[in-house]
């Protein structure tokens, strides 16, 4: 049986102007249409998503649908897919999006992870990947961060079976950006056993290698590039070294 429930404020990455195409979910929702429902914003659609968890790895939030676009009647609804980003093609009309748990470099990490009811085995394991394979794939590896776990099993918070929490400690140092987050039930270390898609994975922090200067006397500001600080509220301080290395944790 494939049972819902309500989720409790699941994390989404949204691409903007953008449709999944791909098959829906072989579900009823209440609509004359399957695997889609009305809802109010893109918020709800991704909790309706992570309710469904792991059959629906992806959803499309059709802003106005029309007979020109070919979802005539359909303005404001949330179509869940069966695949991880199937399809994608450029729309004005449509957003979509997926799970997006999201740690901080040099912060403790806690990566959260909703789904349907029984959904999450309390023996589960989070894995994410190095970039270059999909879940599942021969030959896939962790990626590394002095200090985190990864991968990690056995959620250390549990609900019965609809939210698990993994605390994969702290990443010290390592890469920023945006990675495969795959799930399995069991202990192992071999990351191609990780099949099941959650989405994508974010480590947020700053770019390495960024150079600035500034001038003896003068005011200094400094902008650094990074991944998804733009709309993150956290608060980094930066000190300036000696040399070319930064400290263990900095």
């Amino acid at each position: 049986a494939l049972c819902g429930r309500v989720a409790e404020g699941a994390t989404c990455k949204v691409e903007s102007e953008t449709c999944f195409t791909g098959s829906n979910l072989a579900i009823s929702l209440g609509s004359s249409s399957q695997g889609c429902k009305e809802v109010a914003d893109t918020a709800a659609c991704c909790d309706l998503c992570a309710s469904y968890w792991p059959q629906c790895l992806s959803w499309q939030y059709i802003q106005e649908g029309t007979a020109e676009n070919g979802y005539a009647g359909m303005s404001n609804f949330c179509c869940l897919k069966d695949s991880f980003r199937p399809s994608p093609v450029a729309a004005s009309y449509c957003e979509s999006g997926y799970q997006n748990p999201k740690c901080h470099v040099t912060n403790d990490c806690a990566v959260e992870v909703s789904a349907a009811i029984g959904g999450i085995h309390v023996s589960g394991s989070v894995g994410i990947l190095a970039p270059g394979k999909e879940c599942g794939d021969a030959g896939s590896a962790a990626q590394p961060w002095t200090g985190l776990s990864n991968p990690k099993t056995t959620p250390g918070s549990y609900t019965t079976g609809a939210f698990g929490l993994w605390d994969m400690e702290k990443a010290d140092s390592g890469d920023i950006g945006f990675y495969r987050i795959c799930y399995r039930i069991g202990d192992e270390s071999q990351m191609s056993a990780y099949g099941t898609p959650v989405g994508i994975f974010t480590m947020i922090g700053p770019y390495k290698g960024q150079a600035f200067e500034c001038t003896l006397g003068q005011p200094c500001t400094i902008v650094t590039a990074g991944a998804d600080l733009p709309s993150d509220p956290a608060q980094y301080k930066l000190v300036i070294v000696e040399g070319v290395s930064c400290p263990a944790g900095g």
